[in-house]
């Protein structure tokens, strides 16, 4: 890890410096930035800019949702198909019956409803109840399937 890395794909940009995460503009006037421009003459390379992962969607489709926790082995192929039918496959109605008695028809209603929100707590437990390693990296997954 080198002792600053570039903010953008722009090598003339602000940097963070890597010891303390602070980020210093692109400005002649700041001390840090004359720091910084010394350390390149001296022979400095910065980490290059990575760009960051996009932002997971707020919502699938179920048909995008059951695929992808298919794709994942969260589930078989056939227990998704059975979702697109309309029935709850057998491990969201596990999810489901382990839920308290007073959440286990709103739960149902969101996995027959037309899609799933990112943050409703019933598709969350569910990802978690699954086994899912990342919701965020779920959701990205499915909306491109």
């Amino acid at each position: 890890m080198a002792e600053y890395r570039l903010t953008t794909p722009d090598p003339d940009g602000s940097v963070i410096r890597t010891t303390d995460s602070a980020c210093i503009p692109a400005d002649p006037a700041n001390t840090d930035w004359r720091d910084y421009q010394a350390w390149l003459a001296d022979g400095g390379v910065p980490d290059p800019y990575v760009e960051p992962p996009p932002p997971a969607p707020q919502q699938v489709s179920n048909r995008q949702f059951y695929q992808q926790a298919a794709v994942d082995g969260l589930i078989s192929q056939n227990d998704a198909l059975e979702a697109m039918s309309g029935t709850l496959p057998g491990p969201v109605d596990s999810y489901v019956r382990s839920l308290p008695s007073a959440m286990q028809f709103g739960a149902e209603m969101r996995f027959k409803a037309t899609g799933f929100p990112r943050d409703d707590q019933y598709v969350t437990g569910l990802l978690q109840f699954l086994g899912a390693a990342d919701i965020d990296q779920f959701f990205i997954a499915a909306s491109v399937v």
